[in-house]
């Protein structure tokens, strides 16, 4: 037998040999000093760096705030293509105030281009969660019904609710991978589009929505 043939044989053997020096297994906690003390800060925390991002939050408190403030921002933006993906959270909102839907029209069941996406100017999502630490959005595709909604509208419209904030990513991912219904794939939104390629000048609204704004519907 060859050395080449009694190198690739031991490689096939399964190995019961211990890998010595392994890795320990970090969490946030222990790895990053503004990690959350408590709950209690989580809505602190996301507010100020979603604010940093160029992201606005709205914490409002109970569902018919929460309409009233989305209809108070779909008058002062005056969307003439306005589109969502339907959700509990905005059909909850839509009871609460008539006028909403007279902007919003859901798009779940359409068949839609992404030229046909880039006209519209306010896309309406839910969220899986939200990231305190990062100031960070989570959205999987039974959420978002696909990513071309949060993506291609100038302004994305996020509704959610404070049980949804989590103080870090690997605690969002926790919460997403006890999730049972079939999604394939998550999007993190960290605050809205932006680049500073050209001159080193930042400019929002390069690869994405120039607006982020997330409604906040407290307990």
């Amino acid at each position: 037998m060859s050395s080449r043939s009694d190198i690739l044989n031991r490689l096939r053997q399964p190995s019961n040999r211990k890998i010595a020096g392994q890795l320990p297994e970090w969490q946030d906690k222990d790895l990053f000093s503004d990690y959350p003390d408590s709950k209690d800060d989580l809505l602190n925390l996301f507010d100020t760096q979603l604010k940093k991002l160029s992201g606005s939050l709205y914490p409002v408190m109970g569902f018919e705030h929460a309409a009233k403030k989305l209809n108070d921002l779909l008058q002062e933006i005056d969307p003439k293509e306005c589109r969502a993906h339907e959700s509990p959270l905005i059909n909850e909102l839509k009871l609460h105030n008539q006028e909403i839907s007279k902007y919003l029209t859901y798009i779940d069941r359409e068949s839609i281009s992404s030229e046909d996406f880039a006209q519209f100017t306010v896309g309406i999502t839910g969220a899986d969660c939200l990231i305190s630490r990062t100031g960070s959005v989570l959205i999987h595709t039974t959420t978002a019904g696909g990513r071309r909604l949060s993506v291609l509208p100038p302004t994305h419209i996020v509704i959610a609710e404070e049980k949804q904030l989590f103080p870090s990513i690997e605690d969002a991912l926790q919460e997403l991978v006890q999730v049972k219904n079939n999604w394939s794939y998550a999007t993190l939104i960290t605050g809205p589009s932006r680049t500073s390629d050209i001159e080193k000048q930042l400019v929002l609204g390069a690869h994405g929505p120039k607006h982020l704004i997330v409604i906040l519907i407290k307990n």
